[in-house]
């Protein structure tokens, strides 16, 4: 047995609870149904506001939009000329599905007699043929162009109007929302009477909004598009052989930003239903099918998917590390430090070697108001690998992690802060920038995945870029020595002001022996004894002006 076989047993076995835990607060999610919005691209409209990379497969180089709808103008519906209104209904003037609208048989209308006196009259069609000559005309010259138009323009307003709200979901709940391209429909109605109905592939993908155009696209994620092989909706029984699907994980991961490659998607498709079953089809369509079927059937059927994030991507990495343990790779600091602390914090065995120490001299630089608690934070620091801090909501856990990042910083260390939602980030960049505008530049931002989230690292970036260009040591060291002598005499100030109360402490406090009479204890013990004996000695008085001492100087005024 080698030395570290105990450690990578150990930490097997921790990763292995991690992915069993993580996949038993895992939903399983069988039917695309269930996700918030599903556009497929096979309802996208073939026009000139629509553009769809899968209109397009195979094309020379992958495309860097896979969606693009250019917000169409609807066009309203032709006013008809006044002799026509009373005989129309504004309901069927709109409706797009009738050939023509009908015209009412008759109508009530105000008319004016002899005497100027106004009364309804009602009028039958019948009776007025001219009135039906106008409107074949209207129809015919206004009407029709208008219902084609408008029969054109719809599909489009309704992917616009589906796009649009996925944009502004995201933006909401970003962090809690992801935006996926799905490939390869699966469509099986299994042996226990489930229906799966979801997508073999996704690929990651962001969406972009431009209200000065009135342009919505999507593209692939930050990233890349990074396809990945999904089967949770499946059990263990109805996937591929193990050996079969580390080939096809392995094609999955090959297409890369090539989503629209019908050569490497069809054939891991094909490849994956064909090896699930000896009955199952596969078809490259782009329209979803009907309903489930009893074999395996995948459809091509792409769609844009909006749907809660999940632990998948937890459960790939604790995949990833348990085979690389198995394989024999090395055992990570950070991992031989967390199986073996206990011994550590008990005294036996010898400090890690990279366990993090102060490299000053002891200082604690917080530039924020400070407990002994989060001092005590610093000491464990300097002695632990990790430090576990947590309390509930409004406790000052932001305020903590701004004092120490100030101290970590101050002391040369670098330091990498990261939440599960961007949200978190955002509430401590903008504390950092308000408390301690100094440090705010120093950092490089990433919060969320979409493009203003990029450019915003990359302006975080140039600024760090920016400064190291103009950084002069001579005037940094001047400015350090400066402060290092305000600090020195800001504790002089405080050592001055504690011995001066000290003092007047000390002088409440001191015990008085009696050196006449009776009277003995402290200052305020005596003063008070003497208050009550007051009516006794009422022919005393004082033969000096009283002396006053001021208890916070401790001076004779």
């Amino acid at each position: 047995m080698t030395p570290d076989e105990p450690v990578r047993r150990d930490a097997l076995r921790l990763y292995t609870f991690l992915k069993e835990f993580t996949e038993l607060r895992t939903q399983t999610v069988r039917s695309l149904d269930s996700y918030d919005q599903v556009l497929w691209l096979s309802d996208i409209p073939h026009e000139k506001e629509c553009v769809c990379a899968a209109w397009d497969r195979g094309a020379a180089e992958a495309p860097d939009t896979w969606i693009e709808i250019h917000r169409p103008k609807v066009p309203s519906v032709p006013m008809p000329p006044p002799a026509l209104q009373p005989w129309l209904t504004a309901s069927d003037l709109q409706d797009t599905t009738l050939e023509v609208p009908e015209l009412r048989q008759e109508t009530a209308v105000e008319a004016t007699d002899a005497q100027g006196d106004v009364f309804v009259e009602t009028r039958r069609l019948e009776d007025h043929p001219e009135v039906k000559q106008q409107w074949e005309k209207y129809v015919e010259q206004h009407w029709w162009p208008w219902r084609e138009e408008r029969r054109r323009v719809d599909p489009i307003q309704s992917v616009y109007t589906t796009l649009f709200s996925i944009y502004q979901k995201q933006q909401r709940l970003g962090e809690q929302y992801e935006l996926v391209l799905g490939l390869g429909l699966l469509s099986w109605r299994l042996p226990s009477s489930h229906i799966v109905r979801r997508h073999l592939i996704a690929a990651h993908g962001q969406i972009a909004f431009d209200s000065h155009r009135g342009v919505i696209s999507v593209s692939p994620g930050v990233e890349g598009a990074k396809p990945i092989l999904e089967q949770d909706m499946l059990d263990p029984q109805h996937r591929p052989a193990p050996d079969e699907l580390r080939v096809l994980t392995d094609e999955v991961d090959a297409i890369g930003d090539e989503v629209w490659d019908p050569v490497r998607v069809d054939s891991a498709l094909r490849g994956w239903v064909q090896s699930a079953s000896p009955r199952g089809t596969y078809d490259p369509q782009l329209a979803p099918p009907d309903h489930a079927q009893d074999d395996p059937h995948v459809q091509l059927s792409p769609a844009l998917i909006l749907r809660k994030r999940t632990d998948r991507s937890f459960l790939r990495a604790f995949d990833e590390i348990i085979s690389q343990l198995k394989g024999g790779d090395p055992i990570p600091a950070g991992v031989y430090q967390f199986v073996t602390q206990p011994a550590q914090e008990s005294g036996t065995g010898e400090q890690p070697a990279d366990v993090s120490s102060d490299p000053g001299d002891g200082e604690t630089y917080f530039p924020l108001e400070a407990n002994d608690a989060q001092r005590k934070i610093v000491e464990r620091l300097a002695t632990s690998p990790g430090v576990l801090v947590q309390g509930p909501p409004g406790t000052g856990k932001s305020h903590t992690i701004v004092n120490l990042i100030c101290h970590l910083l101050a002391t040369g260390q670098r330091v990498l802060v990261t939440s599960h939602t961007a949200r978190a980030l955002a509430v401590l960049q903008r504390y950092i920038r308000e408390k301690v505008p100094e440090v705010a530049p120093l950092a490089v931002v990433l919060l969320g995945e979409g493009r203003d989230a990029l450019q915003a690292m990359e302006d975080s970036v140039q600024g760090i870029t920016s400064r190291q260009h103009t950084w002069d040591a001579d005037v940094a060291a001047r400015r350090v020595d400066e402060l290092v002598q305000q600090l020195d005499e800001a504790r002089r100030q405080q050592a001055t002001a504690l011995i001066e109360l000290r003092a007047v402490r000390e002088r409440e406090t001191y015990v008085h022996l009696p050196s006449f009479g009776n009277y003995e204890g402290t200052l305020t013990q005596i003063a008070r004894r003497l208050k009550a004996e007051r009516p006794r000695f009422q022919w005393m008085q004082p033969p000096v002006p009283i002396i006053r001492e001021t208890a916070a100087l401790g001076r004779l005024v």
